[in-house]
């Protein structure tokens, strides 16, 4: 709940400000700001690689708890950033971009369920923890390649 009250704040007014500077100007790709970032590239991976070497290491149940609330807390505001995001960037198609994304991210939790647990009993929690972390990553390198060209990827897509 944190990480949406904090992300919507600061995403308001990072939005605002950068419309500011441009003149007014509204573009979508603005939604993706600092705090995006912040929460997708250091609290998302960073909680999930407590989280993983706290359970390997069968240290405190409390360090499992705090990775998984800091990556929580990352992870809420980046999803609510890019579903901003996916409403400004598609005009009159906002609610079908949204269930698009959230059947994507859904079947990825169901694929990454599947294969958690196999994982975990090969890999170890820590290992498993840092893949994930991984591809944390790579899916900010992706955003990234939205923010940078998003326009034009819209553009070319008719959108």
């Amino acid at each position: 709940m944190s990480g949406a009250f904090v992300g919507s704040r600061l995403s308001d007014r990072l939005l605002l400000r950068a419309r500011r500077l441009r003149g007014g100007d509204a573009k979508s790709e603005d939604r993706l700001t600092l705090n995006v970032w912040v929460a997708g590239c250091l609290f998302n991976p960073l909680g999930l690689l407590i989280f993983g070497w706290v359970v390997q290491h069968k240290l405190s149940f409390w360090g499992a708890i705090i990775g998984f609330g800091i990556q929580c807390f990352g992870n809420v505001q980046a999803v609510t950033a890019v579903t901003a995001y996916l409403v400004d960037s598609v005009p009159g198609r906002g609610a079908a971009a949204t269930a698009a994304a959230n059947f994507v991210r859904f079947l990825f939790a169901c694929i990454l369920t599947l294969i958690s647990t196999p994982m975990v009993a090969n890999l170890g929690a820590g290992w498993t923890a840092t893949l994930f972390a991984g591809l944390s990553w790579v899916g900010m390198l992706l955003l990234f390649i939205i923010k940078a060209r998003g326009e034009r990827i819209r553009a070319w897509s008719g959108y």
